[in-house]
């Protein structure tokens, strides 16, 4: 077992980024709390209280283990992002751009993602470092790497699947929306999984190790939500496998850029799995951009509106 910023993790030779990201992190309430912080710049207990709706022990313990783990510092101002957190920015950007394309059937989107400088909306994904090209899944080939192994999730602060009304109590967006669907940890493993290629029930079972009911439990909310389409493949005993639609095809830059950021801070491992950029045969090494200009964007590059709120001039 392996410490960081005080905090156990697998170590080498155990689980990939994206786990580790996903065990550091922990579950959808620890997400509200830092898109609190990141975009909102919550502070105090109350502004987090108010903000993800989430129950008062509850925020407790999840304040606490983000301070333990480092992404949070607890100062006289209250709980200050620190660089490790400030970094997870492209997590929560990638899944809003998601969440407002797929989430939102009938209505528009409460916030706008503006571009500032630009005359559009900023759409976050992630850009190849050398040939800045979209990053899609079909374009990344991954190698998987022969010393991983099964890690169920650790028990620290784990909640069970949180029902929609549940997650967003608080402010409503984009990024609540989305954590109905991921926003605990065995779902994001599972679609961590299918990126992969795994497809098969024991093939899923075997991977990571799950439960059975658990398994059965989250492929069938995954294919409810439009996430995974049910295949049959054999017709005696009927057996069927879980493909990805377009919209969880979609998904894949979040899972990318958990993996970029637990490599750059929780360490690189020989777990970790190799991505190669099809087009250009370089390394997938992604960066954050606007999918609609291809620039680089950051947070000063951004800014939250309204749905109905014209930008303001710069």
């Amino acid at each position: 077992m392996t410490f960081i910023n005080g905090l156990s993790v697998p170590g080498d030779g155990d689980a990939d980024a994206v786990f580790r990201a996903t065990d550091v992190i922990g579950d959808a309430w620890s997400w509200l709390v830092l898109r609190e912080a990141l975009l909102y710049d919550a502070r105090r207990f109350s502004d987090f209280l108010t903000g993800t709706g989430a129950p008062r022990s509850t925020l407790n313990s999840r304040l606490a283990a983000l301070t333990d783990a480092g992404l949070l510092s607890r100062e006289s101002a209250g709980y200050v992002p620190t660089p490790m957190a400030e970094d997870f920015l492209d997590c929560l950007l990638v899944t809003m751009r998601w969440g407002d394309r797929w989430l939102w059937p009938f209505d528009s989107p409460p916030q706008r993602l503006v571009h500032v400088g630009h005359d559009h909306d900023a759409r976050a994904g992630l850009l190849c470092g050398y040939c800045k090209a979209p990053l899609r899944a079909d374009d990344v080939v991954a190698s998987r790497s022969p010393v991983e192994t099964p890690n169920p999730p650790s028990r620290r602060n784990v909640t069970r699947y949180l029902a929609a009304n549940v997650i967003q109590r608080g402010r409503s967006c984009s990024i609540s929306r989305a954590l109905t669907i991921f926003g605990d940890r065995w779902t994001g493993l599972i679609i961590r999984e299918c990126f992969f290629g795994t497809r098969r029930f024991d093939e899923f079972e075997r991977r990571l190790s799950i439960a059975p009911n658990i398994l059965s439990n989250r492929l069938r909310r995954l294919v409810d939500a439009g996430f995974l389409e049910r295949v049959q493949y054999q017709d005696w005993p009927a057996r069927h496998e879980y493909h990805l639609t377009e919209q969880g095809r979609d998904f894949y830059h979040m899972p990318v850029a958990l993996m970029a950021w637990g490599r750059r801070w929780l360490g690189h491992s020989r777990a970790d799995a190799t991505l190669t950029h099809v087009p250009c045969g370089q390394p997938a090494e992604p960066v954050l951009g606007c999918l609609t200009c291809g620039d680089p964007i950051g947070k000063e590059h951004i800014a939250i509106r309204g749905a109905n709120e014209a930008e303001k001039p710069s």
